[in-house]
């Protein structure tokens, strides 16, 4: 692990949202428990059949855009991802120390800008979600953008180039913050001068090894002199 490291005050920080300002155990609990159970019930299959079934047309597809894709998984798959999601929406929260560092990002009037893979309809549930527990979310960024508005993937340096002409800043002056290991390299590759990787996306499971990056388990755990 590489312990976070005072550095000058980012131009621009960007941060992921799943992994990275909320607890993956929502999403990592859809895909392995909660989608499983409702495809082999859709098609009357056992669980661990439907798992392997789902497993295999899931790595068919990581990295790219499609994995991404809540409305292609609804139609390969024949289940409302959505709407199965909406069942779930409980388990939806921020990870310890997100809030204060978005805050301390605000009062600096660092420019932030949500740098997500996660499809449009997603995000706005999950805003919507944190919104009912009355938690602030939308106020803390400059931009809410997703990959898909830009049709590549954040592993894929066409999405930083896009970003980059989009927000118009200095990849080199800019703060990333992801879980994704692939994704920091794509960033990194393009130019983003500080890649940070969240090491305990999912708070229910063990922090994973990380080597090559900056690597933190909570957000307040970043320094910058300010």
């Amino acid at each position: 692990m590489h312990q976070s490291q005072c550095q000058p005050l980012p131009e621009i920080i960007l941060l992921d949202m799943d992994g990275t300002l909320l607890d993956l155990r929502y999403d990592d609990q859809f895909w392995e428990q909660f989608l499983p159970r409702a495809y082999a019930g859709h098609y009357g299959i056992d669980i661990e059949t439907a798992r392997a079934d789902l497993a295999a047309r899931l790595k068919a597809t990581r990295g790219t855009l499609t994995w991404y894709n809540i409305d292609h998984w609804s139609e390969e798959l024949g289940v409302n991802i959505l709407q199965l999601k909406r069942e779930y929406n409980g388990l939806i929260r921020y990870r310890p120390g997100t809030l204060d560092f978005l805050q301390r990002a605000k009062s600096l009037a660092i420019p932030t800008v949500l740098a997500t893979n996660a499809h449009p309809d997603l995000v706005e549930f999950k805003i919507t979600a944190l919104h009912e527990q009355g938690l602030p979310f939308t106020s803390f960024f400059d931009a809410i953008v997703t990959s898909h508005q830009y049709q590549a993937a954040k592993e894929s340096i066409d999405f930083w180039a896009a970003l980059q002409n989009d927000q118009s800043f200095d990849p080199k002056a800019a703060l990333f913050v992801d879980d994704n290991l692939a994704v920091l390299k794509a960033a990194a590759t393009f130019g983003i001068g500080r890649c940070v990787a969240v090491d305990q996306p999912d708070l229910s499971k063990p922090p994973k090894a990380v080597t090559d990056y900056e690597s933190v388990t909570s957000l307040d755990e970043i320094q910058f002199a300010s």
